[in-house]
């Protein structure tokens, strides 16, 4: 889905757009990574999965981060 972005900011916020970037939602408002988001990576199998990496862990979501 090219209209689908994730962006990780350094205060360890994560936001979704769902149109291209044209609007953004904070996806991690319960709970910041902290600063250090390394990476961000949609599954190629489904949108919904999205794994973030940040402070040496890995983070996953089956719900697109809702």
């Amino acid at each position: 889905d090219p209209d689908l972005l994730y962006a990780g900011t350094e205060g360890g916020g994560v936001f979704k757009s769902t149109d291209h970037g044209l609007n953004w939602t904070l996806v991690t408002a319960s709970e910041p990574f902290g600063p250090g988001i390394q990476d961000i990576k949609i599954s190629p199998f489904d949108v919904q999965t999205v794994y973030v990496t940040a402070n040496r862990r890995i983070y996953k979501t089956e719900n697109g981060g809702q």
